[in-house]
């Protein structure tokens, strides 16, 4: 995840530094030619509107949510779940104005989120937001102990995460799985001792 600065900053600014300069330059000039004196009030009534308009472009794109543009990578869902800290599929009841969700949890593949609480801040800057009464696949890294997410989390609508929750699922249930086929294993050798114990016993018998 990281954060490109749009082009109309790399333009815009030192265009805006460049007029002010011609501004000031054009306001102490003093011109005996006719011609030139009219061209001189021309230039000094444009170049304010065109400072003016270049200025609220550069202010509009230093708002938080348009002045950077996330850039997110495309990490597999096995990645995602490494890097996570919790993993999880909940509904979303509460959001306060700082950006903080509570979820009612449905099903935690990895981790813990007693309190339900996440972190996802607002749209810009990498920021995320939900709606109330919607489930979500949520992913989360901690954060001197408070469960974050963002924009590039890999979060989706329950209704879009259906590869995703299949690939989780696999990823779980293999360990639960390996413990099955050592019970069962070990069932079977029990059961082949036992077998080989009672036909000694009855050669000895015999």
């Amino acid at each position: 995840m990281s954060l490109q600065p749009m082009w109309e900053i790399n333009f815009c600014l030192p265009f805006t530094r460049m007029l002010t300069q011609l501004y000031f330059q054009l306001s102490i000039c003093n011109h005996d030619h006719t011609d030139e004196l009219w061209g001189v009030r021309y230039m000094k009534k444009v170049l304010p509107i065109v400072l003016f308009i270049c200025m609220i472009v550069s202010v509009s794109v230093l708002s938080p949510n348009k002045v950077f543009a996330c850039s997110c990578g495309e990490p597999s869902v096995q990645e995602r779940y490494k890097q996570s800290s919790v993993v999880l599929t909940g509904t979303l009841v509460s959001k306060d104005k700082e950006g903080g969700n509570i979820f009612s949890v449905d099903k935690v593949w990895k981790g813990n989120l007693e309190d339900g609480y996440v972190h996802s801040g607002f749209y810009g800057v990498c920021g995320t937001e939900f709606d109330v009464g919607k489930k979500y696949l949520i992913f989360t890294y901690n954060h001197k102990g408070k469960e974050l997410t963002s924009l590039c989390s890999g979060n989706k609508l329950i209704t879009e995460a259906s590869k995703d929750i299949e690939a989780l699922n696999q990823l779980t249930n293999p360990e639960w799985g390996n413990k099955y086929f050592l019970i069962f294993s070990f069932l079977i050798v029990a059961a082949i001792l036992i077998i080989i114990w009672r036909v000694k016993l009855r050669f000895k018998n015999n």
